[in-house]
This record gives structure tokens, C-alpha cells and sequence, in this order.
């Protein structure tokens, strides 16, 4: 998240990297030879055509290298996504023709009539406005402007009624370095954010918002969940990163989650201890997550430099606050499975089960394990998650594997290049053990893109979930939206992909 957020500050005060060092970013994600430090969301450049599948997900692999392209390319990489989602949003949503054919009612009937989604002049997954959706056509029903005097709605939250909502605002930022110096001018929100509820009529209808009796809360907020009967809202926030020119990024420390009583303002609030975070990051806001007894929290987190460990843990809320650790008890999830589950988990309402993701993207074909394996870097050079820990010595190898990559996979597109197959599983894990407690649906399609679960009903046997979608190429990638039930995935209309493929719908 640090990293991210000096990006952004970084690209709002000079242009774009250098040519070479994009491309380098670039090749190096398409082909996924350098993965996400643990507990960050992965970084996507391309998608895969929609496919129902019922197979299992082949056991043959390969895995995900961690981030050891040089910072300044890492950098960029996040740069390139956040250009992608702003210079070139005609690209990245789905074609008409392209859709599969529209979904059926009965899908429908299982999951919330509205959503909520953030548009406007800002970056994805914000906006200055709050739109009412009709989820199974995609109508815009109503939409309230952001309060002055802030900019940008940065967050949103539902209750179970799928009639309230909470919104967070805070003032904008401008960002002008999309499509370059004389871009169009965008905003990212920043400062203290207000909360505002927002209730839905039966028709649809949004009402006036209105100002909760919570004090602004000052920091990045990165995770955010309302309670299934609304009276309740959590919150995990990571102190401001102060940067120095010249100096490197701090690491995150004194990272808190609160939860506030909606009717009266009080609050509880919860540390971590030592360095790292609570909640991911936006789009993965939703890692925050709430069982049926409006008490028991369901929270990630990652301890150490670059959150080297996560872990999923249950909080009871009713607790006295104080350190988060000591007041919450952990999921027994490995390690393996912790590197492969969404950056969005969901607890069942009896609080026995997570809803979750787990995506895997295999190689046919294309570069040789041998091409692969030059393209790692030397065991005295390890992945240490900020720049300021890589030498002199690593940061010129770095370079030079990035110049490396970019002739190999320059090289592969020239011969035809190899396939990326992502398969994506949707999963029911038990809170007990850890463990996987059931396979709720499949998807598969060729590309390199993400799957990840957006609302869960009380049960889990119905979802709203991504994956795979259609048309998808290496320049574009397209995720399609549906519901997953009875074991099978039914595609949202062309109207709902679009407005989801450009931002987040919050059910």
C-alpha cells in the first residue's frame, strides 16, 4: 500500500517512466514472472475468454515469482494500471457483440435487486458520485453528488437489507498525468473522510444522504464494512505515509481498526502492533467482513516489511479495544492457500465458513522453463519488498533482467507466443480447520486476469463473482461479472459488465 501511494504522489508531480522501463514492467506482468509481495492485490494487464468449466484445476502449475524487477519498473507497472483504468477505459470494458447471451432470471432472483457504484472524474474504484443500479439490468435508478466541501466518494459499504448504504467523501486530490501533461484532470481522495448513510426507496429511488454522528477518521482507509442490520460500521486505517525527498518510503506502523456505533458516533478502536497493516486496498476494500450477529469481524492482515506473513483472524467487537492481535484469534489457513484465496474474503452468517476466489493461471507453450529460469534473480539479491533495501549491485541486475525480459517476451510474441489459462475456483473454506469446505463453481478462459467474490448470500449458495471473461486479448483485459449458483455462472447483461469493468459494485 506505501508503494502504491507514493506512486500515485510520484506520477502527480512529473510525467510517466521512460519507455524502456514500462515495457520492462509491462512484459514482466503480461507473463506473470514477477508476482505481488504476499497480501497485496496482483497487478492484471490481460484476461481470458468466458468458458464454463466443471474440471478440476490442473495440478501442473507454475508458480508466481515475487516482485524482483527493479523498483523503478515496479513502480511503473502500478503507473501502467493506473493509466490503463483512466487513458485507454474505452478498451477495457466489454463489446456488445462480444457478451454471452443475456442471463436468466432465475439467477437473479437469488441476489440483491440494487448495487452502488463510485463514478466521475476520479481514479477507479472513486468518483463524485454515487449511482443506484438496477443489478439485474444495469439501469441507473438515481445517484447523489459527493457533499461539499469534499471532492470524491472514496468508499462504500451495504447492510443486508441491500436497501443501506454508508459512503465515505473526502477531498480530492488532482491528478493531471493521464494521457499525458495536458491529460484530463482526475481526482484521488485524501485527508479526513466524513461518512454519510444512504437509503434506497422499494423503487430504487436514493434519498438525501445523511451525516452520520462519526468523527472523521484521518488516514488511508483500507478496509470497510457496514454490519448485516446497518448499525455498525468497521473501519481499518493506516496512518498518512509522510515522504522525504530523497529518502525512502517509511515501512506502515500503528495501522488501526475501528468500529463505530452509527446511532450515537462512539467507537472501539484496535492496533496492530510492529510494522504492517490491516485491510487491503482499494479495489480490495471489502477484505473486511462481517458475520450475521452484527459482532464478529472478519479481518486480514500483514505482518512485517512488504507484509511478508498475512492472516485472516476473527474479531469479537464487543472486546475491549487495545491491540488487535491479542483481542482476535486467527483462521488456520496455509500458507499455500493464503497465496492463492482473493483479496476478498466473506464470512457466512453463522460465521462457520469463508466465501472466496482462488485463482491459478498456468503456461502452455511460449518460453522455455529455461528462458524462465534466466529471468530469476541471484540467490544474493532476494525479493525485501522496498527499494531502499536492494543495493546498488541487485538494482544494476534488476536492470539488466528487465532488459532481459523484454527481448524474451518481445521474442515470444513474434514466434506466436505461448497460452495463459486462468482458472478461477470458488470456495467455501471452514473458519475451524482452514480447510476447503466445498467447490461453489468454476470458471477458465486463456489469459493472464483474476477472479474474485463480490456479495455472498447467508449460505454461500449464491454469489456475485468475477472471472475469466470474453474477447479478452494481452492489451485488454476483460473479467465478466455474474452469479454463481447450483454450480454454474450466469454472465450480468452488457450494461452491468460495463459499469463493473470500469469500477466496483458494492451489493
Amino acid at each position: 500500500m506505501d508503494e502504491l501511494e507514493a506512486v500515485q504522489r510520484l506520477l502527480a508531480e512529473r510525467p510517466p517512466p521512460a519507455s524502456d522501463v514500462v515495457t520492462a514492467a509491462r512484459a514482466s506482468l503480461e507473463q506473470a514472472v514477477a508476482g505481488p509481495a504476499h497480501g497485496l492485490a496482483p497487478l492484471h494487464l490481460n484476461g481470458g475468454r468466458y468458458v464454463l468449466d466443471q474440471a478440476p484445476v490442473p495440478p501442473n502449475r507454475w508458480r508466481r515469482w515475487r516482485g524482483w524487477l527493479a523498483p523503478a519498473a515496479a513502480a511503473a507497472a502500478v503507473a501502467i494500471v493506473i493509466a490503463v483504468s483512466l487513458a485507454v477505459s474505452n478498451t477495457v470494458g466489454f463489446r456488445q457483440a462480444g457478451m454471452p447471451p443475456p442471463a436468466t432470471p432465475a439467477a437473479f432472483a437469488k441476489v440483491p435487486r440494487y448495487f452502488v457504484t463510485l463514478t466521475g472524474k476520479a481514479l477507479p474504484y472513486q468518483g463524485e458520485h454515487a449511482e443506484v443500479v438496477a443489478t439485474a439490468t444495469g439501469a441507473v435508478l438515481g445517484s447523489v453528488t459527493v457533499p461539499k466541501p469534499h471532492t470524491v466518494f472514496t468508499e462504500a459499504a451495504a447492510a443486508g437489507d441491500d436497501r443501506t448504504f454508508v459512503l465515505a467523501a473526502q477531498r480530492g486530490k488532482a491528478v493531471t498525468y493521464v494521457g499525458g501533461r495536458h491529460g484530463p484532470l482526475m481526482y484521488y481522495g485524501v485527508g479526513p473522510a466524513k461518512f454519510y448513510k444512504l437509503v434506497i426507496a422499494r423503487s430504487g429511488r436514493p434519498s438525501a444522504l445523511t451525516a452520520l454522528p462519526v468523527s472523521p477518521v484521518t488516514g488511508d482507509v483500507n478496509g470497510f464494512a457496514l454490519s448485516p442490520d446497518g448499525s455498525k460500521l468497521a473501519v481499518s486505517v493506516l496512518p498518512p505515509i509522510r515522504l522525504r525527498p530523497g529518502r525512502p518510503a517509511p515501512p506502515p506502523r500503528g495501522s488501526r481498526l475501528m468500529v463505530f456505533t452509527l446511532a450515537t458516533g462512539a467507537g472501539r478502536d484496535w492496533t496492530l502492533p510492529g510494522i504492517g497493516w490491516i485491510g487491503m486496498n482499494k479495489p480490495n476494500a471489502q477484505s473486511l467482513s462481517w458475520a450475521g450477529d452484527n459482532r464478529t469481524l472478519l479481518f486480514q492482515d500483514q505482518l512485517g516489511t512488504g507484509g511478508a506473513t498475512p492472516q485472516i483472524r476473527l474479531l469479537d467487537t464487543a472486546t475491549p479495544g487495545g491491540s488487535v492481535l491479542a483481542a482476535s484469534r486467527p483462521v488456520p489457513f496455509s500458507a499455500k492457500q493464503l497465496s492463492s484465496i482473493g483479496g476478498v474474503l466473506i464470512l457466512s452468517a453463522d460465521g462457520t465458513k469463508i466465501f472466496t476466489a482462488a485463482t491459478t493461471t498456468v503456461t502452455h507453450g511460449g518460453i522455455t522453463a529455461q528462458q524462465r529460469r534466466s529471468l530469476r534473480p541471484p540467490r544474493q539479491c532476494p525479493w525485501r519488498g522496498r527499494a531502499a533495501h536492494y543495493s546498488a549491485h541487485c538494482q544494476k541486475i534488476f536492470k539488466e533482467l528487465g532488459k532481459r525480459a523484454t527481448r524474451v517476451f518481445n521474442q515470444e510474441r513474434r514466434d506466436g507466443g505461448g497460452s495463459l489459462v486462468t482458472y478461477t475456483t470458488y470456495r467455501a473454506f471452514s473458519v475451524r480447520t482452514g480447510k476447503p469446505a466445498g467447490v461453489l463453481g468454476r470458471l477458465h478462459g486463456p489469459g493472464d486476469t483474476r477472479g474474485d467474490v463480490n456479495w455472498a448470500n447467508a449460505t454461500g449458495d449464491a454469489l456475485i463473482a468475477d472471472g475469466p471473461g470474453p474477447g479478452s486479448t494481452i492489451a485488454s483485459p476483460r473479467l465478466a461479472f455474474g452469479v454463481v449458483t447450483g454450480g454454474s455462472f450466469t454472465p450480468f447483461p452488457s450494461q452491468v459488465q460495463a459499469l463493473l469493468s470500469m469500477g466496483r459494485g458494492t451489493w
